[in-house]
């Protein structure tokens, strides 16, 4: 699901704004870690950890496209170094801390700390975290300055088409891409490969 969603919520970001799917997903991930910490069987944990997966993968899907919203091609690079180091270093620093918390407070307590953790940060986006894509922001304007004087506004570039055909347009757009450059498809498949190892049962 980290590979699925962001091909899903990319685009969606990209019509909705990057804000209302950063907020949608964490909350929805956050308050999945409840029924996960409360699974009364395997196959429970597995199903809602899969959906977990879905949701979580939002900073993935969006976190580069909010980097580039915000800082300048000059600047992108160090900071996307900075970015990385999370879905790097996570699959790493992941299990060590886990199983501390596993062995000293069971396994159930990983996922109320993630609970927690998640609920915080979530809370602070609700009141802090602001839309960062410009088309947006524009559109937003443009909307606030019709209802004030009754005429139409618009910006260069403004997507116009209905939304059915933008949300699809959308979402077909990474596919196109991911199947049609090979380099977006070789760092792809070395990052699921590198991913995978780095899993504590990727070698199942």
């Amino acid at each position: 699901m980290l590979g699925i969603g962001p091909l899903i919520l990319a685009p969606l970001s990209e019509t909705f704004g990057r804000r209302k799917l950063y907020l949608i997903c964490f909350t929805i991930f956050t308050l999945l870690q409840i029924p996960t910490a409360l699974s009364p069987n395997v196959a429970t944990l597995v199903a809602v950890r899969t959906l977990s997966g879905f949701f979580g993968s939002v900073g993935i899907a969006n976190g580069g496209g909010t980097i580039s919203d915000m800082c300048t091609p000059q600047e992108r690079a160090s900071i996307f170094g900075w970015y990385l180091l999370g879905p790097l270093l996570g699959p790493t620093i992941g299990p060590l801390l886990g199983g501390v918390v596993v062995e000293k407070l069971g396994w159930r307590w990983v996922f109320w700390i993630l609970t927690i953790i998640c609920g915080i940060n979530t809370a602070i986006g609700w009141a802090f975290l602001k839309e960062s894509y410009a088309p947006i922001i524009l559109q937003r304007k443009c909307d606030d300055m019709e209802k004030e004087s009754g005429e139409k506004y618009s910006f260069p570039g403004q997507d116009v088409r209905p939304m059915k055909q933008r949300m699809a347009s959308s979402i077909m757009r990474p596919l196109k891409i991911l199947f049609t450059q090979p380099i977006v498809f070789t760092m792809s498949v070395y990052q699921v490969c590198l991913i995978h190892n780095q899993h504590p049962y990727g070698t199942v």
